[in-house]
């Protein structure tokens, strides 16, 4: 008894019913037969039969439960903060370059898109004012340009008559062709619209591929910062309150074993009483027997 008494002192108790697998059955059920044969927990059994012992018991081992999970947050908070700085490790160096080529197409997108919008305006206008000079394929243009070249160079009648003729097809090529090239450049201008799209919702989920990349890894340090220092003051909250609901556990153990051992030590006085007792009869009766 004074072993176990000891023993509880020196909070050998508290650590063997904190142990993992003696809480595995739902309700803190204590598993008598796998805690470990040591002093502190001899007589585990009829402490256990106590009221005020069971209830100290559920809370100290509630927070033996929180504890473990404070740990295990602060632990998860560490690896969360470690996959932070790997993830701007690997994107750091990239996104210069990726920024850089982003830049680049942007520009040349608003640079299309404003050169479709013109093109957009100029269809609409020449609905009401045709232009057929404007529906001119490349060839044509290059056509035109070229016979415009040759009336500034040449003054022959002959030569000016055959750039007058050919001139004359090619005008009448572009105002006869006209109603059904507007027609195919507002159908290209409408598959246009599609491909531009199509390019934009590209654009937009880039942007947030962009955005995603960045948010996973900055902006993080001062939640976890705040986190931590939430886990660490529980953490030391729930230290107190162990070391004070260990110190009540404790005392009812030592108590308990204590008046064990005031039993023990009346029973021993008695059986010694006993003894002694049995010893005079024994003594009375024998010189009784030797006075006959």
């Amino acid at each position: 008894m004074d072993a176990s008494i000891e023993s509880v002192r020196s909070g050998s108790f508290l650590t063997a019913l904190a142990r993992e697998e003696s809480r595995q059955d739902a309700g803190w059920v204590i598993r008598l037969r796998t805690l470990p044969d040591a002093p502190e927990t001899y007589y585990l059994m009829e402490l256990m039969a106590s009221h005020e012992f069971q209830t100290a018991l559920h809370n100290y081992l509630d927070l033996e439960g929180l504890r473990s999970k404070l740990a295990a947050w602060k632990t998860g908070l560490d690896a969360f903060d470690d996959m932070i700085r790997l993830r701007g490790v690997n994107y750091e160096p990239l996104l210069p370059e990726v920024d850089a080529q982003f830049r680049e197409l942007d520009s040349r997108m608003r640079l299309r898109l404003e050169q479709k919008k013109n093109v957009g305006k100029r269809l609409h206008a020449m609905l009401t004012a045709p232009r057929p000079e404007y529906l001119a394929t490349a060839e044509e243009r290059i056509a035109g340009e070229r016979l415009a070249a040759i009336e500034k160079k040449n003054s022959d009648p002959a030569t000016a008559r055959r750039v007058a003729h050919l001139r004359g097809v090619l005008t009448f090529r572009l105002e006869t062709e006209y109603h059904e090239r507007l027609t195919a450049a507002f159908v290209h201008l409408k598959a246009l619209e599609t491909d531009v799209e199509t390019l934009e919702r590209q654009y937009d989920d880039f942007v947030r591929a962009r955005q995603a990349a960045t948010q996973s890894y900055s902006g993080y340090d001062v939640t976890i910062q705040r986190l931590r220092r939430r886990v660490e003051d529980a953490a030391v909250g729930v230290s107190g309150l162990m070391a004070r609901q260990g110190q009540m556990i404790e005392t009812v153990a030592v108590h308990q074993l204590a008046a064990r051992r005031e039993r023990l030590a009346a029973q021993q006085t008695q059986a010694r009483y006993a003894v002694a007792d049995s010893y005079d009869r024994a003594a009375r009766a024998q010189g009784a027997e030797e006075a006959r």
